[in-house]
């Protein structure tokens, strides 16, 4: 299933200060770093004060014009938190993923590997086990190969392997959400959008009773 990639780089508040310091005197044509962005950003209120570098992208054949996030998760680690479109109301996850490429292409990847830097641009294509152990999965998959895909979870046989999936997921601790489920089943699997939807909101009740049950 396609995904929004990641773009993680190691580094301290120092040694990326000095990073995006290099990045931006080696700007490709096309992008610029936006000061003014990160100014706003220092003087809003915020509960924590984590650093973050703005950079913007002109719009381009394949890639719209965009806002990219480059900001603090934690002590050692960078990432690209939001990439924010600047002539529409939202981006297309392939949109997105390009703009993300690009950057990690054209700014970060020559210069992370010329300072040695780690980085990791996660894949845009991902399975089940992304988010689920083995076992986990083929549940899934066998519900999905073998119900009706009209009726649902509705069918006996239907519905004990949904049961084994829920169960599988509760006890393994599946970080796959109820929207994810959903996209799944249709982009994956062919399930209409409203049964698929309607199996992500019994998915997220199954959950939800289960850890209950646990306390």
């Amino acid at each position: 299933m396609n995904v929004f990639r990641d773009l993680f780089i190691s580094a301290d508040v120092e040694r990326m200060s000095a990073a995006v310091a290099e990045m931006e005197k080696a700007l490709p044509a096309g992008w610029k770093r936006d000061k003014a962005a990160e100014a706003r950003s220092r003087a809003a209120p915020t509960l924590t004060k984590r650093v973050s570098y703005c950079f913007s992208s002109e719009k381009a054949q394949e890639r719209p014009a965009a806002m990219l996030i480059l900001a603090q998760k934690d002590m050692d680690r960078f990432y690209v938190s939001n990439i924010i479109p600047l002539e529409r109301h939202q981006l297309e996850r392939a949109e997105y993923n390009r703009v993300l490429e690009d950057f990690y292409e054209r700014v970060v990847r020559p210069y992370a590997e010329k300072a040695k830097m780690e980085h990791e641009l996660t894949r845009a294509e991902v399975g089940l086990e992304q988010w689920m152990d083995p076992t986990t999965a083929e549940r899934l998959r066998a519900f999905s190969a073998c119900a009706n895909k009209g009726t649902g979870a509705s069918h006996p046989n239907d519905r004990e392997r949904w049961k084994a999936f829920l169960l599988s997921a509760h006890q393994t601790d599946c970080n796959m959400d109820p929207s994810t489920l959903a996209r799944w089943l249709v982009e994956v699997e062919g399930w209409s959008p409203e049964t698929a939807e309607q199996l992500a909101l019994e998915y997220e009740s199954g959950r939800d009773l289960l850890a209950y049950a646990n306390h």
